[in-house]
């Protein structure tokens, strides 16, 4: 059947799929065919293919699709909360694809082997994903990845691998359930021991090597529920809990060198538990601030800075959160208490098939696995973000549920078949623009990040090819702003290294790129603090308008701090822009305010220094120096350490 065979394949490619270059090479690419996949489902239920669904999980379906487009349309910005984020793609979009996977799954998997085949499919999925992962751990990636994760807590850095998720929270998430569904089978005795104890190695030592704690909950609650229900004697007990348990633990031990029992020792003192709560605090605020329809599907990555607090930065230095790392507060925070509730409804709702055919001994056996991989991702994404992968997963089993009261299916009719296709095919040409724009985006950031690696006399050079790459990008009049904030950076960044023959034009473009921006999402501090930058280089570069520029510069970043009152970045910017004027008065503001707020970092006293250098106050520098060099300085600034060292050092000579 037609409706199977896309559910399984919008499966695999949800896990697998991703397009190296782009600017996000993974939840794009993942968006893009999950609504070709779901919007193909909803015209060929919509044609008639397939089984009749039960009415009143539908029914549910459509109602929570109504609040999440009233939620929509009533956001903050409503074009964001249709298509998402870049790095998420959670918009309204892509609530409609996983939809059309869910009627799809419902209407095409009305006997017991098509479930257990689609099951078979999310096993694949994630063991293809895990062989990746070792591949990665392993050293021989052939992609490489800028910000790969590294855990450095057992006194080595270790490899946190994403795979083809591109995050090892997000492989985790789908790793976990899948672990159960093998688990579950192995304690029921069903299917090929050999392989299926094969498999739950890979899975488990995978898992491991996430280094996910979230992920390890998820794997152990997936585990329980799936043997609690099968109630196995105790040799598949024993086969089921050491097939994975042995070789993770030895991965561990060997390879690992103890990372894992230092993550799981770090408790509450460790960095991220305190952000986390943090995060956990915005959310909280954002949803009461808006109860009942929240900011809009996606908005969290855009109203958390209006939100942050101070707590944040003071554990995670830099960084803005797209998600509250926790689905639960996100859904809470962007889709408000109806949301949640619709939701809630119709999950209970799809589930309650598979709960009365679970009544029996034998049923309760037969369904262990979808119990188990539905434990495991409740259990994620209460510490997690599932991604669209875990949320394809979950969608899926959700179907799976509900398909047991589903009516047998008519015979196949050909123009359901065509209109899978045919929709599928348009919704797939409609996401190449933008897969176009950001594999030029992709090309841009690494150019402007190759840059930073070369010594300032070398930077010019490869500027060429990032302002070619960053304009491709913007030319087709994209709706992302964040693509319009990378032109920005392009252009400034060329400005500032190209010399003085094309630098005004370059920062004028710089500027008119961040209006572009501004104009897509005004309430974005970091479209506002670009703008703020622009103007502040065209006014050092430009005498004859110098007051005007200036006084426009400082006016954009004091509306980026309004956005952002949080946000050291601005303060930083706003420093450095103002000993570039000659506004060493408002530097030294800047500098000092920064203090207050992160009395910890080191950036803010090292600008309180030279402020206080450039205002003839020699002693009180080389004192905000030494505090400097005493503090917390961020990855990646040792040439700044060492200007500062160098600088104290000679501060310190007659």
């Amino acid at each position: 059947m037609p409706g199977r065979f896309a559910v399984r394949a919008a499966l695999l490619l949800a896990v697998l799929a991703f397009v190296p270059g782009l600017l996000d090479p993974f939840m794009a690419t993942k968006a893009a065919l999950l609504r070709a996949a779901g919007f193909g489902l909803i015209a060929w239920a919509i044609a008639g293919g397939g089984a009749r669904a039960p009415g009143a999980a539908e029914r549910a379906l459509l109602a929570a699709l109504a609040v999440l487009a009233a939620s929509t349309a009533l956001a903050a910005s409503p074009a964001l909360a249709l298509r998402g984020e870049i790095e998420q793609r959670e918009g309204l979009l892509t609530w409609l694809a996983v939809a059309g996977l869910f009627v799809g799954a419902v209407r095409s998997h009305t006997g017991a082997e098509s479930r257990e085949r689609t099951l078979d499919a999310i096993v694949l999925a994630a063991s293809l994903a895990a062989g990746y992962a070792l591949v990665q751990f392993a050293g021989f990636d052939p992609f490489a990845w800028s910000g790969a994760a590294t855990y450095t807590g057992a006194g080595a850095g270790v490899l946190r691998p994403g795979s083809t998720l591109g995050n090892p929270i997000l492989l985790g998430a789908v790793l976990a359930p899948a672990l159960a569904i093998v688990t579950a089978r192995l304690a029921a005795g069903r299917g090929d021991r050999s392989l299926l104890a094969a498999v739950a190695a890979v899975l488990a030592c995978t898992l491991a090597a996430t280094l996910s704690r979230g992920a390890w909950i998820a794997g152990a609650a997936g585990f329980v529920v799936s043997v609690a229900l099968v109630r196995p004697a105790w040799p598949r007990l024993a086969i089921a809990l050491g097939a994975p348990l042995l070789p993770a633990l030895a991965w561990s031990a060997v390879a690992l060198r103890g990372a894992p029992l230092a993550r799981l020792t770090e408790g509450a003192a460790a960095s991220s538990a305190p952000a986390r709560l943090a995060i956990a605090s915005a959310a909280l605020r954002l949803w009461r601030e808006r109860p009942w329809l929240g900011t809009g599907p996606d908005g969290f990555g855009l109203a958390f800075p209006r939100v942050q607090p101070l707590e944040y930065w003071q554990h995670l230095w830099l960084g803005m959160p797209a998600h509250a790392h926790s689905a639960p507060l996100q859904l809470l925070a962007t889709t408000g208490a109806l949301g949640v509730l619709a939701l809630a409804v119709w999950a209970a709702l799809a589930l309650r098939p598979l709960a009365t055919a679970s009544g029996s001994r034998a049923g309760a056996n037969e369904a262990a696995g979808e119990w188990g991989a539905l434990a495991a991702l409740a259990a994620a994404a209460l510490f997690n973000p599932l991604g669209l992968a875990g949320a394809a997963v979950l969608v899926t089993l959700l179907a799976l549920a509900a398909a047991r009261e589903a009516r047998p299916a008519s015979a196949p009719k050909a123009r359901a078949r065509a209109a899978l296709v045919a929709v599928a095919l348009v919704a797939l040409a409609a996401s190449v623009p933008e897969l176009r724009d950001l594999g030029a985006a992709g090309r841009a950031r690494a150019a402007l990040e190759g840059s930073l690696a070369l010594p300032e006399v070398e930077r010019p050079s490869v500027m060429g090819a990032a302002l070619r790459a960053a304009d491709d990008a913007v030319r087709h009049g994209t709706r992302d702003d964040g693509l319009w904030r990378l032109a920005s950076d392009a252009r400034l960044a060329a400005a500032r290294a190209g010399g003085t023959v094309r630098a005004p034009e370059l920062a004028q473009a710089a500027e008119l790129a961040a209006r572009e921006a501004i104009a897509l999402q005004p309430s974005r501090a970091s479209n506002r603090l670009r703008l703020a930058d622009a103007l502040a280089v065209r006014a050092h570069l430009d005498p004859g308008r110098r007051d005007a520029l200036v006084g426009e510069a400082f006016a954009e970043y004091d509306a980026a701090a309004a956005l952002a009152p949080a946000d050291a970045l601005v303060l930083v910017n706003r420093a450095r822009a103002a000993l570039q004027l000659d506004r060493a008065p408002d530097a030294l503001a800047s500098a000092r305010a920064m203090i207050r707020m992160y009395p910890a970092a080191a950036t803010g006293h090292a600008l309180e220094g030279a402020a206080l250098l450039a205002l003839g106050r020699r002693d009180e520098a080389r004192e905000a120096l030494g505090r400097a060099l005493a503090a917390e300085w961020e990855e990646g600034s040792e040439q700044q350490r060492r200007a500062a060292a160098s600088l104290h050092e000679a501060l310190g000579r007659p």
